[in-house]
């Protein structure tokens, strides 16, 4: 028995990869929790799993349909308010709110520390018009600009708040630094 030459299996290999890239349908993320599915949107899977794991089994239904109700407009929030790229691709979505832009706070205070991912978000209080929560955003402390004491990596506290109208449009309303902390449950 001969063996195909190995250039015939590398374009099998390909095309097959081809195939199923093009065939890959990135559809919506489902959170199901206490009754309630939260669709995460396709571009906003960094959002849906902090999410995921900072309400996993501390919401009630009503408050899970609630934050359900908003998922779309959290997402876009944070991602237009965390990373440079989104807030130019969401330019004009939330001309009301008070942003505090993370890249822009970091040059601000000069904080050169090398910026990691949404750690966990905590402190949610969600009532059937209003959102707030606090997202932990982790920061290497690799970089000597006397920022952060010692060697130890930190968290960089954010606050968000949104509001919905009788008819539940969620709406941002702002979001501020309020704090420092060396680990989430602080």
């Amino acid at each position: 028995m001969r063996f195909l030459p190995l250039y015939v299996l590398a374009a099998l290999l390909i095309a097959a990869l081809v195939q199923f890239r093009w065939s890959y349908n990135d559809e919506p993320w489902v959170i199901k929790e206490n009754g309630a599915n939260i669709v995460v949107p396709s571009y906003g899977v960094i959002v849906g799993k902090a999410v995921r794991s900072s309400i996993y089994g501390r919401l009630t239904k009503e408050q899970a349909e609630t934050l359900a109700s908003a998922f779309t407009v959290v997402t876009d929030a944070v991602l237009y308010s965390q990373y440079k790229n989104w807030t130019g691709n969401l330019e004009g979505e939330f001309p009301d709110a008070d942003v505090t832009f993370f890249y822009e706070y970091l040059a601000e205070h000069s904080i050169t520390d090398r910026r990691g991912g949404f750690h966990a978000i905590r402190d949610w209080n969600i009532t059937p018009t209003t959102i707030s929560f606090t997202l932990y955003r982790i920061m290497r402390n690799d970089a000597d600009d006397g920022f952060w004491q010692g060697d130890e990596d930190y968290n960089i506290k954010i606050r968000y708040h949104f509001a919905a109208d009788d008819q539940t449009q969620w709406t941002f309303l702002k979001n501020e630094v309020i704090g420092f902390s060396r680990d989430s449950k602080e």
